[in-house]
């Protein structure tokens, strides 16, 4: 369909019902660069405003500068008022410190004397707990030949409170015998020489008249030593005679420790009274 165009308004009302012949029409009559004019425009105008809002950015710190730069002049001039009596102080200090340096002098020498004196303290203390231990032993020593003693007396007793009727004690001399038997040649020397030096040895008879010894090991305080010597001279006792023997512990009091072996019948338990231990 052939479209006449006869006037200007003819033209007019055809671009206007046909736009993509008028942007045809703007684009054969102008120039590209006339075309892109209203974007480079927009463009341009948003970067003046990009550009007016940095500078008020930049006038506002331009205020906060000038504002720290006045607080930093302050600040300066506390400063060195600040270094004034500083330095002052220090002048002070220095001369405190001679001072101080002689009464340090004085202090040191005071404080070698005072270790000296420590060490010669220490010194004799050691020598106090080295006596006083030693002065235990000795008291221990005491305390267990003193009971030994107390329970030979009381031999009789011992097998009495195990069920048995005393006969005697055996002597050092019997029982070195003993461990000079062809049973007691087969044992360690130390064993047979603890053997002859067993704290006391009972012969007795059993309520049915039968032979037995019985082995004693003795203490103030019953522990895990004396009663291992008490069961294993009884087991030596039983292989020497051929005889039964039997353990016992003579002590005036136990360590908890050892309680299990009463109990369980492997020793057993004589109680030396207080009052047997005292000194006459």
């Amino acid at each position: 369909m052939t479209t006449t165009i006869d006037t200007m308004e003819d033209l007019i009302s055809i671009l206007d019902e046909k736009p993509e012949w008028a942007e045809a029409l703007r684009s054969r009559l102008l120039s590209k660069e006339f075309i892109e004019l209203p974007e480079q425009f927009a463009r341009l105008s948003a970067t003046v405003a990009q550009l007016a809002e940095k500078f008020v950015q930049q006038s506002e710190r331009i205020d906060q500068l000038t504002e720290a730069v006045a607080q930093l002049t302050v600040t300066v001039a506390q400063l060195v008022v600040a270094v004034a009596e500083l330095q002052e102080g220090q002048r002070r200090m220095e001369a405190r410190q001679d001072g101080f340096e002689a009464r340090m002098d004085r202090f040191e020498a005071t404080q070698q004397e005072m270790l000296q004196t420590q060490n010669e303290f220490k010194q004799t203390q050691d020598e106090l707990v080295r006596g006083q231990h030693r002065l235990e032993i000795v008291v221990g020593d005491l305390k267990g030949a003193f009971a030994i003693r107390v329970a030979v007396d009381e031999a009789d007793e011992i097998a009495e409170a195990m069920g048995m009727r005393f006969i005697r004690v055996l002597d050092r001399a019997e029982l070195r015998k003993l461990t000079e038997s062809a049973a007691g040649r087969e044992l360690p020397a130390n064993d047979r020489r603890s053997f002859r030096r067993a704290d006391l040895v009972i012969e007795a008879e059993t309520s049915d008249g039968l032979p037995g010894y019985i082995a004693v090991e003795v203490s103030y305080t019953a522990d895990a030593r004396d009663t291992h010597r008490a069961v294993r001279n009884a087991g030596y006792l039983s292989r020497f005679t051929g005889q039964p023997a039997y353990a016992a512990v003579a002590a005036s009091r136990r360590d908890n420790r050892v309680d299990h072996i009463f109990e369980q019948g492997q020793a057993f338990w004589y109680e030396l009274e207080p009052d047997s231990l005292q000194a006459d």
